[in-house]
């Protein structure tokens, strides 16, 4: 491990490197991504129904820890210009050829997205992440997005409610008794081969990150899972919990015109 490289960091890179070709296999085989459309979330929110990002058509966009490009190449076949950033080798191999078989123009590039120096300010009209940030120490990264988004631009990312993460991790019964205490800020930590290192943070730790990035909340959106609106990989986001507290929740903040 590069001495520059936070410890969170490498364990996902080498977890990511890992788990790559089973996941997305399994999530292949699950049918997931299939629509076409921006969907947010294990519970494929779709984008026309939040609206978290507004008109894309024309936007240069960055995506931070975009996988294997699936939301990034749903950005592109709505006409925006998408760059992805993710620090899996193996994730960015599938995002290649998912890029090269959708037929959409992306550019992706390797790296920790904590660290966005390779961007020049006020580069991208819009920064977006769905389901990443919960790996990333955001006191590093949203600095770097403030300052590649151009004055006035947007940041749009999900993550896991503050109160899901509090539940059973797989969906056991009961769907709705917390597990863990709110205020516990210890990350979700696995070693071994197959690392993982989450963060977990309340609502009043992202609320800070946000101001002391100089970012501007604008909107927490909390979608409500319909009856069956799960496509069912997730167990702990099973309609029958994410129906009555938030599973999703996507934070939208913009960097001031001035």
């Amino acid at each position: 491990m590069s001495p520059k490289t936070p410890r969170h960091a490498a364990a996902n890179r080498k977890g990511w490197d890992f788990r790559s070709d089973h996941y997305q296999n399994a999530i292949t085989r699950a049918g997931v991504y299939t629509s076409g459309e921006i969907e947010w979330g294990p519970n494929a929110v779709p984008e026309a129904t939040v609206q978290a990002l507004g008109d894309v058509r024309g936007a240069r966009v960055l995506e931070v820890g975009c996988g294997a490009a699936q939301f990034g190449i749903a950005l592109a076949r709505k006409g925006a210009r998408v760059t992805g950033i993710d620090l899996s080798r193996e994730q960015l191999r599938h995002a290649r050829r998912n890029v090269a078989t959708a037929g959409v123009g992306m550019r992706l590039e390797h790296g920790d997205a904590e660290d966005l120096s390779r961007f020049r300010p006020s580069s991208f009209d819009l920064v977006v992440s769905d389901f990443a940030v919960g790996f990333i120490d955001l006191d590093r990264l949203l600095p770097q997005v403030r300052r590649v988004l151009r004055p006035g631009g947007r940041v749009a990312v999900s993550w896991t409610s503050p109160i899901l993460e509090c539940m059973t991790q797989l969906g056991e019964r009961p769907l709705l008794s917390f597990v863990r205490s709110y205020f516990d800020r210890t990350p979700y930590v696995e070693r071994g081969n197959d690392p993982t290192w989450e963060f977990k943070r309340t609502y009043g730790d992202w609320v800070r990150s946000f101001a002391g990035a100089g970012l501007r909340i604008v909107d927490l959106i909390e979608p409500q899972t319909p009856r069956s609106g799960t496509h069912g990989w997730w167990p702990q986001y099973k309609w029958q919990r994410t129906s009555d507290v938030p599973g999703t929740v996507i934070w939208v903040a913009e960097k001031p015109k001035r």
